[in-house]
């Protein structure tokens, strides 16, 4: 469970070199330019917190079943979550490099509301639901000063515009990620995976779900999200032009 709690700080650290050259764009001053590539950013980091916390979903229980039996499992209660609290470590992300880009430090009075929120609703789940609370406390106080602030803060302080058009996407991404999900589960209920009777018939289902999950949700945004569309131009782009194609 601490590697899957984790996972939101591996993102992170894989495209942190980004801030800079978001920096670089934000002293450039074209509003349109910024918006544009903070919603390739958007798009993109939704895109893999989708894809992540779905694999994870579904293939968490199996691998832990498989490797130290079913007395470590978590109530689904508590792991769902940890995903939630995955998920919102990631697709905070983009608001997060675009605040950075933008120097824009002065709400100081947020990490410490956060924290506070965090430690008081932590001792008080912890006492009544035990590791559950204590986990409950990290989402409400994520979903309050990071979900909900941050892009607020982000679109008044930056971007100089009402962040109504930032939730009705955010909305879509979600919508389009809960189809992807019921995809997913009907392919399932097909028995279109393997049994989880050994590792390599683990490893194969991984590799179908990721590949799965990764073109149903991918497909469904393209098709939908401008800032997707975008974003996968311009990797087709790089990988062009890093080849020679």
């Amino acid at each position: 469970m601490i590697i899957v709690s984790r996972v939101s700080s591996f993102v992170l650290t894989a495209f942190k070199g980004a801030v800079a050259s978001i920096g670089n764009l934000v002293a450039e001053g074209d509003k349109n330019i910024i918006k544009k590539v903070f919603n390739e950013y958007n798009a993109l980091f939704f895109l893999i917190s989708g894809i992540i916390c779905i694999c994870l979903l579904f293939l968490t229980k199996p691998f832990i079943i498989l490797w130290i039996g079913t007395k470590y499992l978590l109530s689904d209660v508590t792991f769902l979550i940890i995903l939630i609290n995955v998920y919102f470590g990631i697709i905070r992300i983009a608001v997060g490099f675009f605040l950075d880009g933008y120097v824009l430090y002065k709400d100081t009075w947020a990490p410490i509301a956060e924290a506070s929120t965090n430690l008081v609703i932590s001792l008080f789940g912890g006492y009544f639901w035990g590791i559950t609370g204590v986990l409950l406390g990290t989402t409400i106080s994520l979903l309050i000063f990071v979900i909900l602030w941050k892009p607020y803060f982000l679109f008044k302080e930056g971007f100089s515009e009402s962040v109504k058009q930032y939730w009705m996407i955010v909305t879509k991404y979600v919508v389009l990620l809960l189809i992807t999900l019921i995809c997913i589960y009907l392919l399932i209920y097909w028995n279109v995976f393997l049994d989880y009777a050994n590792f390599f018939n683990f490893a194969i289902n991984g590799t179908i779900l990721l590949g799965t999950t990764s073109i149903i949700y991918w497909a469904l945004m393209y098709a939908f999200d401008q800032g997707t569309k975008d974003i996968s131009r311009r990797v087709v782009y790089l990988i062009k032009s890093r080849y020679g194609y």
